[in-house]
């Protein structure tokens, strides 16, 4: 017999709720048909319920719902009306049941963590992207849609994001800031042209902010089961019914699509904004538009930084199960992929070598840290950290004994050298060797 509610309780009545009795109403409040009259009631305790089920941690709870619908079902225990003293020789009354204490909160004792056997981390990407919530942001129009479309089509076809492979499966890919046209010809610029590629593209979505449309993500998601869900853009998908600048509004709606990626152990990718430079060394977390709420509740954050009219851009990333990386990276307007050049710190600092090098040929081969500081607009301390790490290399003699005696850099014989100058080289006697 199909359960039914005679009455849609209230936001007071389901946050008292105990966990076993909330989970069961929501899955009685799920089976009302969209179109009933009472839906509309039904959804407003749908979002309430979300973000207690959000709040309280109860996704990876293993519940059976038939025994849940039953007890939320069944009748509150008779509560008897208090009544006068009698005299001793009547039957005392019966007292209520007594009430069910909440259950206490499991804790770890330091035996138990370190003999514990926890699983890795699954990924996605490799040492990108984990499942869970990540998000990957940018200022407008720097390429970062065009970057999850390319890990998108990489995972659907089990192909490589920069230079890892990944492991192949379906996509749910919201692309709620495109149409139809522009991810056909971004497909064919890609040469993403299989037919029966997994991914399915949706251009329009009920907002994440309402109940029906986080139900309709999770029941798509169960139903397909992708690696990777991408959300282009987070903002878009919940509209204008969430203040990305409030800590807690923030930390309610992300929490709510976490425990719906981990639930279903999958990675949701949000696409996302960073705000504008602030002159300072970028920092992934601080540059996310809108509240710190947003890092806090996601578990990886890619940031992609960009000057404007540049090919080049660099990946930050961080998060709870990766270390900080920060990735070289260039886009390829004939494949329409962002190509990765290497670590983004160990280019800058081969560029900024190569710079020293180049100023030590224009000082004639040798010249005090001073002189290439002037000569490069750097402090006298960077200019000499680089000389020393191409003296350390062998690329640059060093002169001199420090202290308060004069030092100076003399370049390697090989490296004054143009490119067409001839390299004397002292031929080698033959030797006749007799057994």
């Amino acid at each position: 017999m199909a359960t039914r509610i005679d009455t849609i309780p209230t936001e007071s009545e389901l946050r008292a709720m105990p966990d076993a009795k909330l989970l069961a109403t929501r899955a009685m409040l799920q089976s009302i048909p969209i179109g009933a009259p009472e839906w509309p009631s039904a959804r407003a305790a749908l979002q309430v319920i979300f973000g207690e089920v959000a709040r309280r941690g109860l996704y990876h709870q293993a519940l059976d719902t038939g025994d849940l619908i039953a007890a939320a079902s069944a009748p509150e225990p008779a509560r008897t009306a208090p009544k006068r003293p009698e005299p001793p020789r009547r039957a005392p009354q019966p007292s209520e049941p007594p009430q069910a204490k909440p259950p206490e909160p499991e804790g770890w004792t330091v035996a138990d963590l370190l003999t514990a056997d926890f699983p890795e981390p699954k990924w996605v990407v490799p040492g990108l992207i984990p499942t869970g919530l990540s998000v990957l942001a940018g200022r407008p129009k720097v390429g970062k849609s065009w970057l999850a479309l390319q890990i998108a089509v990489a995972v659907a076809s089990g192909g490589y994001v920069f230079d890892q492979q990944v492991e192949g499966g379906p996509v749910v890919y919201l692309a709620l800031e495109d149409s139809p046209r522009r991810l056909k010809s971004r497909l064919e610029l890609m040469n993403a042209l299989l037919s029966d590629l997994p991914v399915m593209f949706y251009t329009e979505w009920p907002s994440l902010a309402d109940a029906d449309g986080l139900l309709a993500l999770e029941a798509k998601i169960a139903a397909r089961s992708p690696r990777l869900v991408v959300i282009d853009t987070v903002t878009r998908a919940f509209g204008g019914a969430t203040d990305w600048n409030d800590v807690a509004q923030t930390t309610e709606a992300l929490a709510r699509l976490q425990a719906v990626a981990l639930e279903h152990d999958t990675a949701i990718l949000s696409v996302d904004h960073l705000r504008k430079a602030n002159g300072f060394i970028p920092d992934v977390v601080d540059d996310l538009l809108g509240s710190t709420g947003k890092a806090a509740a996601v578990d990886t954050v890619l940031g992609l930084y960009r000057k404007r009219g540049e090919r080049g851009a660099t990946l930050r990333a961080t998060g709870r199960d990766i270390e900080e990386r920060e990735l070289a990276i260039e886009w390829d307007s004939t494949t329409g992929c962002w190509q990765l050049l290497g670590d983004a710190r160990e280019i800058a600092q081969n560029e900024a070598q190569g710079e020293v090098l180049e100023a030590l040929k224009a000082l004639g081969g040798v010249a005090s840290a001073g002189d290439v500081a002037k000569e490069l607009g750097l402090s006298r301390v960077a200019a000499r950290k680089h000389l020393e790490r191409l003296t350390a290399s062998g690329l640059v003699h060093r002169e001199g004994a420090g202290g308060r005696g004069a030092v100076s850099y003399q370049l390697h014989p090989l490296q004054e050298r143009k490119c067409n100058e001839s390299v004397t080289v002292t031929p080698i006697t033959p030797v006749t060797l007799s057994f």
